[in-house]
């Protein structure tokens, strides 16, 4: 065999179709095939009868090693020999040379590896942008001959033309001082998409989140008038951060080019059809023109192999000839049929078999319309919604209705059980996989019979009333199966987690105390259906924000999960994160971040990266960081929480799971300071969950009441207002007068209401959410003394200063009373108050040993621009000016505290004799209360102010006063 590989290409793909064929016969049949070869093909004979002498000396000598069963591995490696089309191999290959040292602006460092035509090589820049690694792509010894200039030209003006994250990025490009053409491309640490997933035992839903990836990206080229025509798995990598890289548009073609002519290029001429035959459509196999299609064919392959883990095709190993065939003329099993795993083969029959089938049919035509029709189909299937690939028969549409209707809905937050029609589907399959078939016919008649009426596609129509159904369902639930207690206990807690997801919280509850009481009665302590009632029950408390039950329901659930925490440690993640919210509501803010770090480990440790309870486990932790001040650490913590939940969720970008962890993640990048990339964010979120829970649901006044604060933040304050008062309307309607979060709600209003200078400056609004503290955390914890001190404070501000003096001295000695530190700004509404009523010097005091110790910026803030007030009192407007020249610059008076501050500049400043500067600040505050409210009487008091500089300035005098004109 040492001929050179001499031959055309198109006598190479002949050669290499006869030798398949000829290998699949035996000795005699095989010559009497050899003489019946028509004359087109009698130039190839000879070295067809030598290739065949040469496979039967090394099937001789392999048998002569290893016994019987070895003519398969040696036929694959004398196929393996020939030259390959798909890599341009048609001559004797040169050495691969060592390329020099620099190439362009790049140091190469190491091979990555090579093709029959070109080589990748490491490399880092070595210019402006020092250090960067790239991937560089250089052509091998034969590439003049090969067309390779060609082909690397093509690459670098079709990446040009693509932008897209899951694409390989085009650096940089040029030729070396040899002529050599080059290419500067991303480089990408990462695993071949198929031994990425297995490597990771992804599940079904997992690998189809994967793969969205991919088609989005392959959708986007084609949206540019790229087809990429050789997709398959080594061309497709995924990194540790779950992101997809599609690499090597190497043979892509641009749509614009003349399709008709597919191989009129002068590499296509040289090199014959560019093609990976495992991963061809019957259109490039067959030599046919070609367009997006081929693509949509060549994904169906890769989505085929990711999910049944083979090819479409069993083949003898190197028969070209009988792939070829195959890809021409056979019809592949569904997937579902070839993988040897159980669970996965019910995943997949049904929608993805039919999704996987239609992007392999033979005729361009009949498969998806494009690639982006292939990614709705699967987020169809993803979302439990009919797949438009498969027909809609009668039951199929019920049960995609039912489990559509769940989303449509909403679920609360994070249910981790499907609703009505879903999990009948599921309870379904799960009796089938027990062998159980009577009783899955049974609740398959159920839900079946439940919804015959409620088929939306019956023309004229109404929607069912969702609530009144399940109702309805539990009616029959008790009345059709009263002597089958497991299977009510089963079918109660899919209506009690329906009805949860309705925000039906009275008969959520209703149905799900019978379903935890039917099986504490009659099912083992660790059966799998009564720890699923209690999970459903804790649900249930968390999303009607019922902290003390949910409390009491963790205490008998926790140690029910813990008992086996392989088989529960989704659902054990879930639960201790209901217990970091109780921890939180009850202030126990180290016990948060110690039952959020044991989530996080358990999650790490049990589940699949891209599980998502990942997501809440480390949602958890942010929170917990949160409320102990560890603002940056909560920060890191829920980006990465919020960044996996994007790869999660990518094809479910409206996923409540997603939902709720984009609002946790805007609310501590308020936290951190980060207001105005928190608002869209929570305005998203909010959008999101009105759509599917309703406007009115708890979960949006929940997320209205959190918004407040960065509102307030952004001097957005009418805004804010309106917000807390919805926030505030939406809740009483769920919750009693005396709840917390009512009292939470009220704070947030009273916050704004004393921002705003309105009324009693928030008093009331305070006052009554501290009854509601008092009663649920006790009036001495160190929230509800808070918002005493607010309301207090609220006092002051609307000139009952006398009372909210005595009021804060009270509070202040409960905060010693119970050994807690007094809170820094309790101080300074100690101090206002007292300098309100007269009492300045008594201001001073309480105030001084204060500002040695206050490090928080605003508190501090807060507490020189009270001094400096106080300072202005007793009359020593030098000590005030020097403070007040510590407080933050501004250019104008953006809301209320803003416009005070000014005044106390203005009267420093004039007390001091500098009436020019003086009408400055005075001028700001009077502009901002004319447009924010002329009638307020710190509208009046600016006025006063300003027209009193004016007089002085006038009449050349510095006017001193210590008094605030009203």
């Amino acid at each position: 065999m040492s001929t050179p590989f001499d031959l055309d290409p198109a006598a190479w793909t002949r050669l290499r179709e006869l030798l398949g064929q000829a290998l699949a016969l035996e000795g005699l049949h095989r010559d009497k095939w050899l003489a019946a070869l028509p004359a087109a093909d009698a130039a190839l004979v000879p070295r067809l009868r030598a290739l065949l002498a040469h496979a039967a000396q090394s099937e001789h000598h392999a048998n002569g090693q290893a016994g019987d069963g070895a003519s398969a591995p040696i036929a694959a490696r004398l196929m393996n020999t020939l030259p390959k089309v798909e890599t341009c191999q048609f001559a004797a290959p040169l050495p691969v040379a060592v390329p020099a040292e620099l190439v362009g602006p790049y140091r190469l460092l190491r091979e990555l590896g090579h093709g029959g035509m070109a080589s990748v090589w490491l490399a880092e820049r070595t210019d402006v942008l020092q250090g960067r690694l790239s991937a560089v792509k250089l052509p091998l010894g034969a590439w003049h001959g090969a067309g390779l200039a060609e082909r690397l030209a093509r690459e670098r003006a079709i990446l040009a033309t693509l932008n897209h994250p899951n694409i390989a990025t085009l650096y940089d490009a040029g030729v070396d001082a040899a002529g050599r053409p080059w290419l500067a491309l991303e480089y990408v640490e990462g695993e071949r998409i198929d031994a990425y997933a297995a490597r990771l035992a992804l599940d079904v839903q997992a690998r189809l989140r994967l793969f969205l990836q991919v088609v989005r990206a392959v959708a986007y080229a084609h949206g540019r008038l790229v087809v990429h025509r050789d997709l398959k798995p080594a061309n497709i990598l995924v990194t540790d951060r779950s992101q997809v890289k599609l690499l090597d548009f190497g043979i892509a073609k641009l749509l614009g080019d003349d399709l008709a002519a597919a191989d009129a290029t002068e590499l296509s001429r040289q090199t014959g059809r560019v093609l990976t035959p495992d991963y061809a459509a019957p259109e490039q196999i067959a030599g046919l023109p070609l367009g997006t299609a081929c693509d949509i064919y060549a994904l169906g392959v890769v989505l085929y192999e990711l999910l049944a883990g083979e090819r479409p095709y069993r083949l003898p190993v190197g028969s070209s000839a009988a792939l070829e065939k195959a890809v021409l003329e056979l019809q592949p099993r569904p997937p579902s049929q070839r993988t040897p795993d159980a669970s996965r083969a019910r995943a997949l029959r049904g929608d993805l078999d039919t999704i996987v089938l239609k992007a392999l049919m033979k005729q361009p035509a009949e498969r998806y319309a494009s690639a982006e029709a292939l990614a709705e189909d699967i987020e169809r299937h993803l979302r439990r919604e009919p797949v438009l690939a498969r027909p809609a028969s009668n039951w199929y549409r019920i049960q995609r209705f039912v489990e559509r209707r769940r989303l449509a809905v909403g679920a609360a937050a994070t249910l981790s059980i499907t609703v009505l029609g879903g999990a009948a589907a599921a309870i379904w399959q799960a009796d089938l996989a027990r062998n159980e078939q009577r009783r899955a016919e049974e609740v398959k008649r159920f839900i079946a019979g439940l919804f015959a009426d409620a088929d939306p596609w019956r023309a004229q129509r109404t929607k069912p009333d969702a609530s009144h159904l399940l109702r309805r369902a539990r009616e029959r639930v008790n009345r059709e199966f009263a002597e089958r207690p497991s299977l009510r206990v089963e079918l109660l807690n899919v209506i009690g987690a329906s009805l949860t997801a309705l925000e039906d919280f009275p008969d959520a509850q209703a149905t799900l105390l019978a379903a935890a009481d039917l099986a504490d009665r009659t099912l083992p302590t660790n059966d799998e259906l009564r720890v699923r009632s209690h999970f459903l029950l804790g649900e249930l408390y968390l999303s009607s924000q019922r902290t003390p039950e949910l409390k009491v329901e963790l205490q008998r659930l926790l140690p029910l999960l813990h008992a086996d925490e392989a088989r529960n440690a989704r659902d054990l993640v879930y639960a201790l994160h209901w217990q970091v919210q109780v921890d939180n509501d009850e202030g126990l803010y180290k016990e948060m971040e110690a039952t959020a770090r044991r989530a996080l480990s358990i999650a790490a440790a049990r589940l699949q990266p891209d599980d998502p309870a990942q997501v809440l486990a480390r949602r958890s932790l942010a929170n917990a960081l949160e409320n102990q001040g560890l603002t940056a650490a909560a920060r890191a913590e829920s980006t990465d929480a919020f960044a996996l939940s994007s790869r999660i969720f990518v094809s479910e970008p409206k996923h409540p799971l997603h939902n709720d962890t984009r609002f946790v993640h805007a609310r501590i990048l308020s936290a951190a300071g980060e207001h105005e990339a928190a608002l869209p964010l929570m305005g998203k979120s909010i959008e999101v969950a009105s759509e599917f829970l309703g406007s009115d649901s708890l979960q949006v006044a929940t997320m209205l009441r959190e918004m407040v604060s960065p509102m307030m933040e952004t001097h957005r304050l009418r805004e804010g207002l309106a917000v807390s008062q919805r926030a505030l309307r939406i809740l009483e309607k769920h919750h009693r007068e005396d709840s917390v979060h009512l009292a939470y709600a009220r704070v947030a209003l009273g916050t704004i209401e004393r921002e705003l200078r309105q009324g009693d400056c928030g008093h009331n609004s305070f006052a009554t959410a501290v009854r509601a503290l008092a009663q649920e955390l006790g009036a001495d914890h160190a929230y509800t003394l808070d918002v005493r001190a607010n309301a207090a404070l609220g006092l002051a501000l609307a000139d009952n200063a006398t009372e909210a003096a005595g009021e804060l001295d009270a509070i202040a000695a409960r905060f010693r009373a119970s050994g807690q530190p007094t809170l820094d700004k309790v101080t300074v509404y100690r101090a206002l108050a007292h300098r309100k009523s007269g009492r300045a010097k008594a201001a001073a005091v309480i105030l001084q040993a204060a500002l040695a110790t206050l490090t928080q910026a605003r508190e501090l803030e807060r507490a020189r621009l009270e001094m400096a007030q106080i300072h202005l009192a007793l009359d020593e407007p030098g000590k005030a000016a020097d403070l007040l020249r510590l407080l933050p610059p501004r250019e104008a008076s953006l809301r209320p505290a803003h416009a005070e501050a000014d005044i106390a500049l203005g009267r420093a400043r004039l007390a001091l004799g500098d009436g020019v500067q003086a009408i400055a600040y005075f001028q700001r505050a009077d502009e901002f209360w004319r447009g924010f409210d002329p009638s307020h009487r710190e509208a009046r008091a600016a006025r006063t102010w300003l027209a009193r500089a004016h007089n002085g300035r006038d009449s050349g005098s510095g006017a001193r006063s210590e008094r605030h004109p009203t």
